[in-house]
């Protein structure tokens, strides 16, 4: 039995009299690209991979597009509108081909010194639709930083994505590229204390800030 959230109070809990119910969402952050190998491959697949046996469900993950951490595969290099495309850059195209990857993560990881602009989107969707390429849904993106959430789609102040006005507007170009979603949140701010992992099995625990994902996804 699942307790939903308030704002959830119309929905029939599990399990009425449903026969089966399940979601899965990967998020890009902290993800290497030999790990999203390995991921993709065991969820999709039922050969044998470094995780084991694949489970041969359908599974599906966001995008970083630009990230200048080493712990988050990308499409580019670094925050900059000009960044360089990574040496993943083709196999993350042909995994947004092949549906294992459907969800644009707000463009990437932006800060204060290198924040979101029209640039940025207009670069990604040139790309895409040189690939002949698309993705069906697009989720907020937070890093505790309001600076650095221009990107984002919403109603906070900080929120500008959707805004005609701002130079981080990008809504209309998702439209015109075949997006169907938009998966935003209400700025519920959260502290986490989560594991950086290697994949040699070390790591240590470490305090990040996260905006919640709790609602407000529409189709638009």
């Amino acid at each position: 039995m699942v307790s939903l959230p308030l704002r959830y109070e119309n929905m029939r809990e599990i399990p009425y009299p449903y026969k089966g119910i399940v979601a899965l969402s990967n998020d890009a952050e902290y993800m290497s690209q030999e790990f999203l190998d390995w991921l993709i491959l065991y969820c999709n697949t039922e050969e044998n991979t470094p995780l084991g046996r694949g489970l041969g469900i359908e599974f599906a993950s966001s995008l970083f597009f630009y990230s200048d951490n080493p712990l988050h595969t990308s499409i580019y290099d670094s925050l900059s509108a000009k960044a360089r495309e990574t040496p993943y850059a083709k196999c993350l195209r042909d995994y947004i081909k092949e549906g294992f990857i459907d969800t644009n993560h707000a463009f990437g990881d932006f800060n204060p010194v290198c924040n979101f602009t029209r640039a940025h989107a207009l670069r990604v969707y040139e790309m895409l639709e040189k690939h002949d390429l698309s993705l069906p849904i697009f989720t907020n993106h937070g890093n505790g930083n309001n600076e650095a959430m221009a990107h984002n789609v919403g109603f906070l102040p900080h929120y500008r994505g959707s805004f005609p006005e701002s130079p981080s507007y990008h809504t209309d170009l998702f439209r015109q590229r075949g997006g169907e979603y938009i998966w935003s949140d209400e700025g519920d701010y959260v502290e986490e204390r989560f594991p950086t992992i290697s994949l040699n099995g070390t790591g240590v625990l470490s305090e990040d800030g996260r905006q919640q994902q709790c609602g407000g996804g529409g189709i638009i």
